[in-house]
């Protein structure tokens, strides 16, 4: 058995080569462990945070030179093969920072925007940064829509483009507002 071949051991955990990058392994459980440092002894690595989105992710070295890697990559390319084309990583509880092997798969952009609505993960309505509007103002602004003001009077006194409302008027946004 070559050194290359050892990996970690803990009971009911399983580990995998990270492909390309020796002295790097990942668990099914979600962590990065490394030995390229303290004498060749297995250490887990401290993941950092995507601050925008909650991912985590770890730093890989290769000739020296480090490159960035979600660990939810890691972990899905080590135990179920490369991502398929159009497709990204989907965590079915919706959460980021749960990167077991269980909580992963394969998904279409599609798939991954079901499960954030599923989740309420998805970020519509005035949860949105850009949103001029708030969920209250709604059903009034379309009340006085069907009572027959005009779009541009409502987007001057919301201080929004005529646009906007238009948009509102005709259900392309704030679906999820009754």
């Amino acid at each position: 058995m070559s050194f290359e071949s050892i990996l970690p051991e803990q009971k009911g955990v399983e580990f995998r080569h990270v492909a390309g990058f020796p002295g790097y392994c990942v668990s099914d459980n979600g962590d990065v462990w490394s030995r390229r440092s303290r004498a060749g002894i297995w250490h887990k690595l401290s993941p950092g945070r995507n601050v925008q989105y909650g991912h985590l992710h770890v730093e890989l070295y290769q000739a020296g030179k480090p490159r960035q890697f979600y660990v939810h990559a890691l972990v899905l390319t080590s135990f179920v093969g490369s991502c398929p084309d159009g497709m990204g990583c989907r965590h079915l509880d919706g959460n980021p920072a749960n990167n077991q092997l269980s909580n992963l798969c394969w998904g279409t952009p599609k798939e991954n925007q079901g499960d954030r609505v599923r989740h309420g993960t998805v970020t519509c309505g005035e949860r949105n940064g850009s949103a001029k509007l708030k969920d209250a103002q709604i059903p009034e602004i379309r009340r006085r829509l069907a009572a027959g003001e005009s779009q541009r009077s409502l987007a001057r006194e919301y201080g929004v483009n005529h646009g906007t409302i238009g948009c509102l008027q005709h259900g392309k946004t704030w679906k999820a507002v009754t």
